[in-house]
C-alpha cells in the first residue's frame, strides 16, 4: 500500500502541461497514436492554424501515424505543412494546434506530458472516451500565453520522497 501511495505522489508531482499551441522544432515532426496499438482504432488527428481557436478547418488530416513537414513560403508569409498525402498552409507563422476529431467534433489536448525534450504524450478527451498521441520534435509555442514558467519542484519533495523510500527499504528488513 505504501508503494503505491508513494507511485501516486511522484507521478502526481511529474510536470503535466497544458500548451494549446505548438511549434515544430525542425524541419519535421512526427505523431503516433496509442490507440492504434490496443484494438487498432483509426483515430482521425488534424493540425490546425495558431489563430483557429473554435477548430473549425483544419489544414492537414492524419490517421494514427505521420510525419508531418513544415517548410517555410518564399514569401515569408506562412508555412507549407505537409503529410505526404495533404498538403495545406499555415498563415503567418509556424504555430499550430492539434485536434482529435470523434464523431463530427474537434477536440484539442486537454493535457500534455513532456517525455523526453521537444517529445510530448497528449490528452484527448471527448464525453466518452479518451486517446493519447505521441508527438515528437515539437513544442510550445513561446506565443502561447496558457503555457506556465517552469517551476523547478521543492527539495522538500525529494527529501519526502528519500524518506519514504528509506521507511519501506527498513520496513522490510525489520520483517525479515
Amino acid at each position: 500500500m505504501l508503494k503505491k501511495s508513494l507511485m501516486l505522489v511522484m507521478l502526481l508531482a511529474s510536470p503535466m502541461s497544458f500548451a494549446d499551441i505548438w511549434t515544430p522544432t525542425n524541419a519535421d515532426s512526427n505523431f503516433f497514436a496509442l490507440s492504434s496499438l490496443f484494438g487498432g482504432n483509426t483515430d482521425t488527428f488534424a493540425i490546425f492554424d495558431d489563430t483557429d481557436t473554435t477548430l473549425s478547418t483544419p489544414v492537414v488530416q492524419f490517421g494514427n501515424t505521420a510525419t508531418v513537414g513544415f517548410t517555410a513560403l518564399t514569401s515569408g508569409n506562412g508555412w507549407t505543412v505537409d503529410t505526404g498525402s495533404q498538403s495545406g498552409t499555415l498563415q503567418g507563422s509556424s504555430n499550430f494546434r492539434i485536434g482529435w476529431s470523434s464523431g463530427s467534433t474537434w477536440f484539442t489536448e486537454v493535457g500534455a506530458q513532456l517525455l523526453a525534450p521537444n517529445s510530448y504524450a497528449m490528452a484527448f478527451v471527448d464525453n466518452a472516451n479518451m486517446r493519447m498521441l505521441l508527438a515528437f520534435d515539437i513544442k510550445p509555442s513561446a506565443m502561447d500565453a496558457s503555457v506556465p514558467a517552469a517551476v523547478p519542484l521543492p527539495a522538500s519533495i525529494w527529501l519526502m520522497a528519500s524518506a519514504l523510500a528509506t521507511l519501506l527499504y527498513s520496513g522490510r528488513r525489520g520483517m525479515a
